[in-house]
């Protein structure tokens, strides 16, 4: 199982830190890339967006960096995006796929924060840019002090607030949840959830924020939901513990989808097979229910396997051509045929689309949810552009752009690319100012460098 996998390299292998901020060593061969960052699929000049990447970068410079050279994205700078924002706290489009380098992103009128290593960054959409949320002067941006530093399993954005979940040595350990405002400013407690001890072990669900309601885990896998600004005392079990033999191979995620919450839990039976079960969260453990189980419709599940919850619907992806639409309400399902031979891979999904991402991480094939084929980008000249590339992850999809982080040398090295993907124009763009571009690593007997938090 995936989280079980990263975990166990997590403790294994974090004294190898060899990873140095110096310009990647990877060979790169730039001849595809046009003057404003983007790349056509087919390696031809692209004729859209032809302003100078140099103009746009000064431009941005003045907008967001101030004298001491602290970037600190300005509220009243920023453009504005005119795409629909979900408001409830949680953005289902926006859910992360993966575990490490990027665990948290979420959207505001303003435009993308994501997390790498612990710290905020703004990405704006018209530059390409991330900036780190921090506009303190002279400050290293390493470090707790830093008005970027979260380190949080949850990013949510919730009535002109960004809010996030630490539970480093300032909070006792104790996971709690957090505010700030958009610029990295006013970080602010907001209440404690977690109610054991605090002890350094496997957490297989991260909170997610719904309407003003958290909803948990604890370290015995118990489940929880509690209301924005309430002490923790009140929160209410929805799900009892599981034994702890269990805790090793099962895993959690919340999800919700308009005022219904959702909790999927993958498991794997005596025989060595992996399953998927939905469970539905009602206010009390009286009205939670298990409401859908992967057995339905495949034997087994795969690590691969990829899930969407939208207008009472469970959209789910089991790999190749396998794609599920299962109504929650009547519990018929019906088996979507995506036209072409889609060659496994993992996917991401928006209201809209399916996105998926070839086994070779060498394609980007789109689909709408009836299984027609609405584009094919070809990734290859990732590959051409730097050649110690070895894989790949679809990190979120929204609208017409997806995000892939490619990764140097070994697959979850901190050393990266990140790409932001135009798949109705079929063109793709590296954000040169992602922070693991920036990563020179060398791993050494096998031990990888990660952060854990």
């Amino acid at each position: 199982m995936k989280k079980i996998f990263i975990f166990c390299v997590a403790v294994l292998l974090l004294s190898g830190c060899q990873a140095t901020n110096v310009p990647n060593s990877g060979t790169e061969d730039t001849s595809s890339v046009v003057n404003d960052g983007w790349i056509n699929a087919n390696n031809s000049s692209n004729s859209q967006n032809s302003s100078s990447v140099g103009d746009g970068l000064q431009n941005s410079t003045s907008n967001y960096i101030d004298q001491n050279n602290s970037s600190v994205p300005s509220v009243d700078n920023l453009g504005e995006d005119k795409t629909e924002l979900d408001l409830s706290g949680f953005q289902r489009n926006m859910n992360i796929n993966s575990l490490l380098r990027l665990p948290t992103a979420c959207k505001t009128e303003k435009g993308y924060y994501l997390q790498n290593e612990g710290l905020l960054y703004f990405f704006d959409n018209e530059l390409g840019r991330m900036i780190v949320v921090c506009g303190k002067p002279e400050c290293s941006h390493n470090d707790v002090d830093c008005n970027a530093w979260i380190n949080s399993k949850l990013l949510s954005y919730y009535d002109g607030k960004l809010y996030y979940v630490n539970g480093d040595a300032i909070h006792n350990s104790y996971k709690t949840l957090c505010s700030m405002n958009l610029d990295g400013t006013d970080h602010t407690d907001v209440q404690v959830i977690q109610i054991s001890e605090p002890s350094w072990s496997v957490n297989c669900a991260d909170p997610v924020f719904v309407n003003s309601t958290i909803y948990f885990m604890e370290r015995d896998h118990s489940v929880y939901r509690v209301s924005l600004g309430q002490k923790v005392e009140n929160a209410v079990k929805l799900i009892d513990g599981e034994p702890e033999d269990m805790h090793q191979t099962s895993e959690w995620k919340f999800w919700a989808d308009g005022e219904n919450a959702y909790a999927m839990n993958r498991y794997m039976d005596n025989n060595g097979d992996e399953h998927d079960s939905l469970y539905w969260l009602g206010e009390n453990s009286a009205n939670t229910r298990k409401i859908w189980s992967s057995s339905q419709i495949v034997s087994s599940t795969s690590d691969n396997a990829s899930w969407y919850i939208m207008d009472g619907k469970l959209y789910y992806y089991a790999s190749g051509n396998e794609l599920w639409n299962i109504d929650l309400n009547s519990g018929n399902s019906e088996k979507i045929s995506l036209s072409g031979n889609t060659n496994g891979g993992t996917a991401a999904f928006t209201d809209e689309n399916i996105i998926i991402l070839s086994a070779n991480g060498r394609e980007i094939m789109t689909f709408d949810f009836g299984g027609a084929k609405k584009a094919n980008i070809d990734l290859s000249s990732i590959y051409q552009t730097y050649s110690d590339i070895v894989g790949s992850d679809l990190i979120f999809a929204d609208g017409d752009s997806v995000f892939l982080l490619a990764y140097h040398k070994t697959f979850m090295s901190p050393s990266s690319a990140l790409y932001q993907i135009d798949w109705v124009n079929g063109r793709f763009r590296e954000v040169d100012t992602w922070p693991g571009a920036a990563v020179n690593f060398e791993p050494e007997d096998h031990e990888y460098w990660i952060q854990v938090g």
